[in-house]
């Protein structure tokens, strides 16, 4: 039963349902898809999409891609913390999710630049929307020159705590892994610590599911594409527990080829739902697209299994946002399904860009078609 406190949220669960039933359809990513380049899907969006606000002023004949992929993520932005707001959920230490990941989002970059020997280039390309959000004064931070800079920019926060184990010496893939264990650690332990019964086992499960995705798909990845050893895959794995029987999940990591690992993930919760898992043939060749956009080597039924997974994850939040009346829930789950929106666009981006045919670039997008 919902507490008095849990029923008064019902506005905040109305508000986001009302304001996700405007996201873009199925359709128009098919009329985005026949677009030319980035001025004319700026010149869509404009038109004929809820971001039509946030770009009213914007000139689409000479809009670059970064600025217009800055500007659809400021949107989501303040649509999200808009929601937090509402009924001062901001105020709340769970409701924070979003700025929390962001920030270390922010901190890899941040991170990835050093690294390139280009950090100066950052400060021209900060997230507006998130400045006055931020735990940390982010333009501090991105004025670091080194590692050990940008730690102590950090001192007070639990980034810092993370930083303080690495060093300049640390790869990136290291400060991204450590990074993301301590967001899903936190945002675990906030949620326990911040709900009960089926608020908390609502939130845990699509958090869970998060975790298993990630592991899946970086093992599935670390075999398939690099050929990648057992000690390897296990230091590269997050070290929680998802919904996947640490029995099965040691069955995965130590599968000595992908055909045994493919095999094994159709027995476990997430392959029943992908029937014939077991039966593909990966072979190398085409393209992927990773979880934030990225591009990596794969053949095309690769690619498939992949966007198959990751839809796992969007069918779970769009179940969510459709059956839940807690607001945390649904507040999670739109979020994640307005930053697949964002990849989604990202991805079309890319693929005209790169000459991609429309039906290559279809198969790329996570949507409720197929």
């Amino acid at each position: 039963m919902k507490t008095l406190a849990e029923l008064s949220l019902n506005a905040t669960v109305a508000k986001i349902r009302a304001v996700y039933g405007k996201r873009i359809l199925n359709e128009q990513y098919r009329d985005m898809l026949g677009c030319k380049n980035v001025c004319d899907i700026a010149e869509y969006l404009k038109r004929n999409t809820h971001y039509a606000q946030a770009l009213a002023g914007l000139d689409t004949l000479t809009v670059h891609r970064g600025l217009l992929e800055e500007i659809l993520q400021n949107c989501v932005l303040e649509m999200y913390y808009g929601f937090c707001a509402f009924q001062e959920l901001n105020k709340k230490p769970f409701y924070r999710f979003h700025i929390v990941w962001l920030e270390i989002v922010q901190i890899l970059n941040m991170i990835l630049r050093l690294k390139a020997n280009t950090a100066g280039d950052y400060i021209v390309s900060l997230p507006a929307s998130l400045l006055h959000m931020a735990s940390f004064d982010i333009v501090s931070a991105a004025r670091a020159k080194t590692f050990k800079e940008l730690s102590d920019s950090l001192k007070g926060t639990d980034y810092y705590t993370v930083l303080s184990k690495l060093d300049s010496h640390s790869d990136f893939t290291q400060c991204e892994r450590n990074l993301r264990t301590y967001y899903l650690n936190w945002l675990m332990n906030t949620a326990k610590e911040s709900f009960t019964d089926g608020v908390r086992d609502e939130l845990l499960l699509q958090i869970k599911t998060q975790v298993d995705l990630i592991n899946i798909i970086n093992a599935y990845r670390l075999k398939s594409v690099f050929n990648a050893d057992v000690k390897t895959v296990k230091e590269n794995m997050l070290p929680f527990d998802g919904r996947i029987s640490k029995r099965k999940s040691d069955e995965l990591v130590n599968a000595q080829s992908v055909s045994v690992f493919l095999k094994v993930l159709s027995e476990t919760v997430y392959g029943k739902q992908l029937p014939g898992i077991a039966q593909l043939n990966i072979t190398d060749g085409g393209m992927s697209a990773g979880e934030n956009g990225e591009i990596f080597p794969a053949s095309a039924q690769s690619v498939e299994f992949e966007r198959q997974l990751y839809k796992l994850r969007y069918n779970l939040a769009r179940r969510a946002l459709e059956f839940s009346t807690h607001a945390a829930v649904s507040l999670h789950a739109v979020t994640y399904l307005f930053e697949t929106e964002l990849k989604n666009i990202t991805r079309i981006i890319e693929g005209i860009r790169y000459g991609k045919s429309v039906s290559y670039i279809e198969k790329m997008l996570i949507t409720s078609d197929g």
